[in-house]
């Protein structure tokens, strides 16, 4: 049987309840990515939403055949992100949210620096976020140095490039159940990867939907992600082989 040959980048892009806005989202992604990159393909990952995003899903894979919908119970954000890259087949893996407040044409930023680095992240130079998501940023910024000894601009942002290598590398060092995948990336990157490269990109206004987290919610979920970053770097950040030092870009 002849084997299947593997795509040039898979997108990555959990989705919750964005009926407003993901096919809009899909088409921008479509029309900067999709339609310009043979070989390209989206995994879309419906993380149980409530809304009439798993139908909007499914109608615009047939309009758009790069398009892979996946439906899944409802597990949070790093629940979604985790399935998505086990099921990415792409050389490149690039992650994307899907609120519409990143946009797709800036992947190619990060596109154009793939041959320096096995790891190219998104910097939100200018946020457009609620403030409980800016002092969370912010004590990331200030504690990621002290615990780690290195410094990430911007560690969860949903916008990144890796290459297979260096996914397949880390994977065993993600545990399963991790509530902030895309941040635990971001520090292996520092230790693995050589030369990791941070450039800006924007940060738009979310346009639809509003921020409806209850405060005791969040507190519980900031201290079990707290604790599963501890954790990582008392445990899975001793795993984890360090790439030679050079100068970062």
């Amino acid at each position: 049987m002849e084997a299947k040959i593997r795509p040039v980048l898979s997108i990555v892009m959990p989705v919750y309840n964005e009926e407003e806005v993901v096919e809009t989202v899909i088409r921008d992604i479509h029309a900067a990515i999709l339609s310009k990159l043979p070989g390209s393909e989206l995994l879309a990952i419906d993380d149980g939403s409530k809304d009439r995003t798993p139908f909007i899903l499914d109608d615009l894979a047939d309009r758009y055949p790069q398009l892979i919908p996946f439906h899944k119970e409802n597990g949070g954000h790093g629940s979604a992100l985790l399935f998505g890259l086990e099921r990415a087949r792409g050389e490149h893996i690039f992650l994307m949210d899907s609120d519409g407040q990143t946009d797709p044409f800036d992947f190619w930023t990060l596109w154009e620096k793939r041959h320096e680095s096995d790891f190219v992240t998104g910097v939100r130079a200018e946020r457009h976020d609620p403030r409980h998501r800016l002092l969370i940023a912010r004590f990331l910024r200030s504690f990621i140095p002290m615990l780690f000894g290195v410094r990430c601009r911007d560690a969860n942002i949903p916008f990144k490039l890796m290459t297979r290598d260096f996914w397949e590398k880390i994977k065993p060092r993600i545990p399963e159940g991790t509530l902030t995948p895309s941040l635990f990336l971001s520090l292996a990157a520092k230790k693995v990867a050589i030369g990791v490269i941070e450039t800006d990109v924007r940060h738009l206004p979310r346009e639809t939907g509003e921020c409806t987290i209850r405060y005791g919610r969040l507190v519980r979920f900031c201290g079990r992600a707290f604790w599963q970053f501890l954790k990582f770097r008392f445990v899975e950040w001793k795993r984890i082989e360090p790439a030679p030092q050079v100068s970062e870009k």
